[in-house]
């Protein structure tokens, strides 16, 4: 069930998203970010969403091996991310955000 991952660990610039069974999920970084965005995570990323406070998509990559999002224009804020594979969500980030 998505809505049982949740952010496990804050700091250093990292956020690191863990499943249900404590494996790690993804990890997102810097945190907050500037312009890019980098992910990791061993299932191979497919698409990466981010969405905006009010739940409207903000960017969207869609490739067979997402590793960032470039996102220069994007205006500073808090914004919330859903990264997926091959099998549907891999995780979701509570927050993110963009100095």
């Amino acid at each position: 069930d998505p809505s049982s991952f949740e952010v496990i660990r804050l700091g250093q610039g990292t956020s690191t998203v863990e499943n249900p069974s404590g494996e790690s999920a993804f990890k997102v970084y810097p945190q907050p970010f500037q312009d890019r965005l980098w992910i990791e995570s061993e299932e191979p990323v497919q698409q990466v969403v981010l969405y905006d406070v009010q739940g409207k998509i903000a960017a969207r990559q869609l490739s067979p091996t997402v590793q960032s999002l470039e996102l220069p224009a994007l205006p500073a804020g808090l914004y919330f991310l859903g990264v997926f594979g091959e099998k549907g969500q891999i995780g979701k980030l509570k927050t993110v955000v963009k100095n």
